[in-house]
This record gives C-alpha cells, structure tokens and sequence, in this order.
C-alpha cells in the first residue's frame, strides 16, 4: 500500500489544466526548479533573490523538511494576502482588473444601512436569484462576516501569492467549502467557478469507474432479488438501471462531535418514515469491524456495505475505499447522513449536482431528498433552502449546485461574437 499521497493521487490534476486554458499545474518540486532555481522568487521583506534551502527541490515524505525548512521559505517569497479568513470575509473578486471601487464601495453602502448585511434567517426558503445583482446576491452570502478581502490591484501585481495553511498566520487555514469564500461581482463568474468545482476537482476515474461497478452490482442484486419476489410477474419488477437503494453515512470511529454519536435503534428511529420497511440499504461507515453494532437498522433493512463487493475492486488501494463510498452513497434514493460531517457533506454535494442536473422534486430550491440521523433538530435541513450560515463545514448548502448551468450560453455569445450576429 502506497505512503504518502498527492492531489494527484485522488483528482484528475493534468487533466484539469489541459481543459482550462491559462490554468497550469504544477509538482511542488517543478515549482522550486523552474522558479526557485532560476532565480524569481524574491523576499517579500527585503526583493532580493533567494534560493531554495540547500538548493532542494524534492521534500516526497520529508515531513520533517516541509514543516522545517520548506514552509518557511514558501513563506518568505510568498505574500499572504493579510486577514483572509473565511470567518471574517469573502475573498471578493472585481469584475474587471484593476476596478477596486465598485466593490469596496458596495461594501461599505450595505454596511452602513440599518442593520448592515441581512440575517441569513430571511432567505431561508427564498433563495436569490444566481443572475442577481452583485449587491443582492452578497446580501445572503455574507453570513455575518465583518471584513471585505478584495482581490485589489495590489494582489494582482505579486508574482506569488502563498496561503501558509497554518492557523493564526496571514492568509491561514481556509478550513472552508470555496463557494462560501469566494464572491465574485460578476454572477456568470460566480456560476463557472461552481461548474468548475463540479466538472473538474472530482475524483479520478478508477475511483469512479470503480464506484459504478458497485452500484451497477447494488441494482442486479435488487434485480433478482424482486424478480425472485415476483417469479412469473417480472413486469413488476425494476431493472438495473432504475432499481432503488437507499444509503446511510454514520461516522463513528475518533470523530469528535459527540452528539453525533447514537445507536442503531436511533438511527432506525429517525429514518423508518423515510426508507421503507425491507428496502436495500448501503452503508457507508468507517465502523467495519463490528457489523453487530447495525443490527437494529438489520431487522428492518437489507444491510449491505463495501466488503460485499471487493471481487469488484481487487487491487484497489484501500485508501480509496472511502471515496467508493461517497460515490455509492451519492447513488441511493434516500440518504440519512452524519452532521457535522464533511464526508456526508460531499455526497449531499454529489446528490445536488444530480438533482441540478436531471430537475428532480425539489431542484429549484436545491432541496434533496437527503436526511440527518443526528441531531434531530438538524434531520430535514436538507428539505428546505438554507442560505451559507453558521458553522460552513457541518454541511453544505444549495448555493454550491443550485442553477448553476445558467450563464453558459451567456459566456459562448461573449466568446463568439460573430457566430452570435450570424444567428
């Protein structure tokens, strides 16, 4: 089993920068060589040239090395853009370059309103409009942060701008969804940054491929399971390609949200009214070894979980198995997940992005048919609109897949003005 893992290991990083023009991708090693070595990076402090520590470009498990020398470095020739904290601001994109005006005065006009910046409890089932104007759209996702982060005419001129990833530091740890960072004045921007996000930062396709193959095997065995049910009367029956599965996440194992923490004959409780009575049931847990632990959830469920499918995956780097369930998970007509949760957040995600896509019940509002197991005042967030709020990694909310295909034609008009005047 592989050690140490990259980005590249996971998400389909080349790929991503040979379908986006003017985005390249780059090893950290290759960075140092082509711009470290060759003499481009300058003190932030100081201008002065200075070169790699020990003129070393490779730190591949050198953990010790990134955290001592490495780190230090990127953080002498990188400037971090001060006070970008996801709890404190937006990073707040111009729509033209060099236009710092329109959105710093923006800001201060709506904070100097009565009441400043709305309360997110007014959009809750009334979400803006994606093609809003600037102002109405940073109304609902401000969430209460005090401070602008403008990308200004000053960024834009670094040669390096360097977020250290270490909390307490200038440009820190952004422990945060991008959509509910970033803010662009421009709402077709707004759209192809989420779009983006959707298309392209997913996982590599032996890890879907792999996926499919264990849905495809969730829906046979449903197959045969109702065919068996119904014998002769196979028109009763569902096929392969529409047999429903329902899904649960529980995270169990070191998670550190305690009340996240109930039994099966809880779980069991909070969903009986939404999955019905003998219906398959995937589960996606990092609780392996004791499968006694579900066995409430077993008296009511056909219980199934990855190990039923490893002669689908043989081979497969056990440090994918997480992801194969997110995708599974993603595949089911209900799902029950964990709040608090990040893992649950990415398939709610996943089952967005489908919802978006095929204009499922609810799709207008970005509402999914998706639960939560824990806490119970928490269980039908998903069934209503909520606005970024609160704490932005318990979930993640509508804003990230809701109508976000608007704005394509807009954006090939603009880049294909003649074929525009020719129709």
């Amino acid at each position: 089993t592989k050690r140490a893992f990259g980005f590249q290991d996971f998400f389909p990083m080349q790929e991503m920068a040979h379908h986006i023009k003017g985005l390249k991708i780059m090893s950290m090693k290759e960075f140092l060589e082509t711009q470290g070595l060759q003499g481009k990076l300058r003190s932030v402090e100081t201008g002065k040239v200075v070169y790699p520590p020990g003129n070393i470009t490779s730190y591949d498990g050198n953990n010790d090395g990134i955290s001592s020398t490495l780190n230090p470095y990127l953080r002498e020739v990188g400037f971090g853009p001060d006070g970008w904290s996801s709890t404190e601001c937006m990073a707040s994109f111009p729509a033209k370059k060099g236009d710092d005006a329109t959105l710093t005065n923006m800001f201060e006009k709506i904070s100097k309103e009565e009441g400043g910046f709305p309360s997110f409890d007014q959009y809750v089932g009334h979400p803006t409009s994606v093609r809003a104007s600037t102002e109405e759209r940073w109304k609902e996702n401000n969430a209460a942060r005090p401070n602008l982060c403008l990308y200004n005419q000053e960024l834009q001129s670094k040669y390096l701008l360097h977020f250290a990833g270490k909390k307490g530091m200038s440009a820190g740890r952004l422990l945060v969804h991008s959509y509910a960072f970033l803010f662009f004045e421009d709402w077709k921007h707004d759209v192809w940054m989420k779009r983006f996000v959707r298309d392209h930062v997913r996982y590599n396709n032996e890890i879907q491929c792999a996926a499919a193959r264990i849905v495809q095997a969730i829906r046979q065995y449903i197959v045969k399971k109702e065919a068996a049910k119904h014998k002769s009367v196979t028109t009763m029956a569902p096929t392969a390609i529409n047999a429903p599965f329902d899904a649960f996440h529980v995270r169990r194992g070191d998670f550190q949200y305690k009340r996240t923490r109930v039994e099966a004959d809880e779980m069991y409780d909070m969903c009986k009214d939404e999955i019905p009575e003998g219906s398959v049931l995937y589960m996606a847990t990092d609780e392996v070894r004791n499968k006694s632990f579900f066995q409430p959830l077993a008296n009511h469920y056909d219980m199934l979980y990855l190990d039923n499918f490893t002669h689908l995956i043989e081979g497969m780097d056990p440090n994918y198995f997480g992801m194969l369930d997110q995708l599974v998970a993603s595949r089911s007509r209900t799902f029950f997940g964990c709040w608090f949760s990040t893992f649950t957040g990415y398939i709610n995600r996943l089952r967005g992005y489908d919802s978006d896509l095929h204009k499922l019940p609810g799709f207008a509002h970005g509402i999914l048919n998706s639960y939560y197991y824990a806490i119970r005042d928490k269980k039908d967030r998903m069934q209503e609109y909520w606005p970024i709020s609160g704490a932005f990694y318990a979930r993640e909310f509508p804003t990230a897949w809701r109508n976000i295909d608007h704005g394509i034609q807009e954006l090939y008009d603009e880049q294909h003005p003649s074929i525009k005047a020719q129709g």
